[in-house]
């Protein structure tokens, strides 16, 4: 065993870290272009090449839940760990533990608490305070590898679909009125990141793989949440941060909500189109769209956190673990995990 110091940028604490050179999981201090990234090498040896899976995404690919206001702007910037994608606890069974037994894998997870596709520049001071970073952010420091992952897995666009901030929304409070602006947007901005990272492996000898994944089904998250709000007329104590949620995303409110699930089908529907236009051209790198993380089931209640009803418990952290593996697995040497 072998003491060697990491820092866990992002994550929820800092310390000392362990690495047994012949364990399956190795946590690396990864240092780029005056950057420091969390990042966590699932592999059994080091002697043998190790492939990349790396994950962009919003809040849903963190541990992030909504609390009070401080520790809730805390949790933006640091909780990266206890997730679908990276987690050694064995409880969730993420991607991480599940690369590490198919293996030689290293997990890398951009995803940041509050990222959109398309955002604001007048908002930039406030997201370098909180350290959010939307999908072009994420993509610059994708860019910024040594090498191209080897499979890239996108889930970003859901804090795109609070469709009742637009300024336009707010006079009518109908969606029609601003769905075509915000979809066209959408389009133009997902594309144009997924262009870049098209272009960074374009020159690869060996291809990449890049999974657009369709944004979760939101008529299972409100079947969930209503649930949840029944309990809590029940018992006041359950989900205590559960209307501090509008706060952040007031289209959650039942009155916006078939808005909300109307947005997310189009988000989904461009995300498409942008696949089947890019992956035309001339390029080593695999452009896919998947649906996995779209299809997975919701609708229980357990699923939602129990401190906001909003983002994922660790059971919901463990579906949606499940679905991106399906995912992922067409694309690993060995699929049997």
């Amino acid at each position: 065993m072998h003491e060697k110091q990491v820092e866990f940028v992002g994550g929820s604490v800092f310390g000392i870290g362990s690495v047994d050179r012949t364990s399956s999981v190795e946590m690396v201090d990864f240092r780029k272009t005056d950057r420091l990234f969390f990042l966590y090498s699932a592999q059994r040896t080091t002697r043998n090449a190790v492939k990349t899976i790396a994950a962009l995404g919003d809040s849903l690919t963190t541990g992030f839940y909504v609390s009070a206001l401080l520790p809730t702007a805390i949790r933006i910037r640091r909780r990266l760990d206890s997730n679908w994608f990276l987690d050694e606890s064995g409880d969730i069974h993420s991607v991480q533990e599940r690369c590490a037994k198919a293996g030689n894998f290293r997990c890398i997870n951009f995803a940041r608490a509050s990222a959109h596709v398309f955002h604001d520049e007048r908002t930039s001071l406030l997201d370098r305070l909180l350290g959010v970073h939307h999908f072009e952010s994420q993509v610059d420091r994708w860019l910024a590898l040594d090498e191209v992952p080897d499979v890239t897995l996108i889930w970003l666009g859901h804090n795109d679909l609070d469709w009742v901030a637009h300024p336009y929304a707010e006079i009518s409070k109908n969606l029609a009125s601003v769905k075509s602006i915000l979809t066209e947007r959408f389009e133009a901005a997902y594309q144009a990141q997924l262009s870049r990272m098209l272009q960074a492996g374009a020159n690869m000898i060996t291809g990449k793989v890049i999974i657009a994944c369709g944004l979760v089904d939101f008529e299972y998250f409100f079947k969930a949440r209503r649930e949840a709000e029944r309990l809590r007329e029940l018992d006041p104590n359950r989900y205590p941060y559960l209307e501090r949620d509008y706060d952040f995303f007031a289209s959650m409110k039942p009155e916006f909500r078939n808005g909300m699930i109307e947005l997310s089908l189009a988000y989904n529907e461009k995300i498409r189109n942008c696949v089947e236009i890019l992956s035309q051209q001339p390029s080593n790198t695999t452009l896919v769209y998947s649906s996995a993380l779209h299809d997975v089931d919701i609708s229980n209640v357990n699923s939602l956190s129990e401190h906001d009803a909003w983002h994922p418990s660790r059971a919901g952290h463990r579906t949606f673990a499940a679905g991106a593996f399906l995912a992922i697995a067409p694309y690993l040497e060995n699929e049997s995990v």
